[in-house]
């Protein structure tokens, strides 16, 4: 959102003896001001409408002062806005929020992509089975563990030997096979595209696996999902990104402008703002 200081300010130039470069420099100030207070009113009511926003969330939003020296400036979301769009970077997540609709794909969700393993349209929301962190999102180690064990990762993170590999056959019967005390743990994937699915709903599932040398008593437990394959995530608005800067920089410049004139009065020589 742009925030452009349009008034010629005659009555703060009459005030301070007419020296237009301490009314652009006051007119800037106050622009500035008006901008960092907006973003964080944007911040506060983000904090107020999302369920535990991240730090990510709430470090999203960036001011910039127009460089060209007039007294305008934007708060934007981080990320590279679409051309002719709204400024909202498409990649961002709170772009749903902002102007309601369908998501963008997550990272993980474009792997099973590409895997063939989620249909298009399609998207992923935390099963029974899913460890959520602080702020209610899949843990990152069991994104990378399930993506691991899928064998999601890309071929050049296989061969740099980092911890984000695709797990071997060999580790995946490890963990199959369990301990004496634990039982095995195996992985599936029950998707629109296979043939012979089941009675599953689509998803990735985990199930405990009974191996040769378990002996836990009591049966294994019955398959959960990890994740869910629902065919719409769309949302309603919920960020009132443009009102909250509106409301909240048209309440402030005004005041903000008068305290950065005053303060640029003070510092002029009495010579060049007349009687004080």
């Amino acid at each position: 959102m742009k925030v452009g200081m349009e008034q010629r300010f005659q009555r703060a130039a009459d005030g301070i003896g007419r020296v237009p470069d301490v009314v652009k420099k006051a007119a800037r100030t106050a622009t500035q001001q008006a901008l960092n207070q907006g973003r964080d009113a944007v911040y506060a009511r983000m904090r107020s409408v999302f369920d535990r926003p991240t730090p990510y969330a709430l470090g999203s939003l960036l001011v910039e002062l127009e460089a060209s020296g007039k007294a305008e400036g934007l708060v934007a979301v981080r990320g590279k806005g679409d051309v002719g769009a709204s400024g909202v970077p498409a990649q961002s997540y709170l772009r749903a929020q902002i102007e309601g609709g369908t998501r963008r794909w997550k990272r993980f969700e474009v792997a099973l992509l590409r895997a063939g393993l989620l249909p298009r349209g399609w998207f992923v929301v935390p099963g029974s089975a899913a460890r959520l962190d602080a702020f209610g999102n899949m843990s990152r180690g069991q994104v990378v563990q399930v993506m691991a064990y899928l064998s999601l990762f890309r071929q050049q993170a296989q061969q740099q030997r980092t911890p984000r590999s695709n797990m071997t056959d060999a580790g995946r019967a490890k963990l199959k096979a369990g301990t004496r005390r634990r039982f095995g743990v195996e992985m599936f994937v029950s998707t629109p595209t296979q043939k012979g699915r089941g009675a599953l709903p689509f998803g990735i599932w985990t199930r405990q696996v009974v191996g040769r040398n378990t002996s836990t008593a009591g049966p294994a437990a019955p398959a959960r999902p990890i994740v869910l394959f629902v065919k719409s995530t769309r949302y309603r608005q919920r960020l009132d990104f443009f009102g909250e800067l509106q409301k909240s920089t048209a309440k402030r410049l005004p005041e903000l402008l008068d305290q950065a004139v005053r303060t640029g009065r003070r510092g002029l020589p009495a010579t060049a703002g007349g009687a004080r």
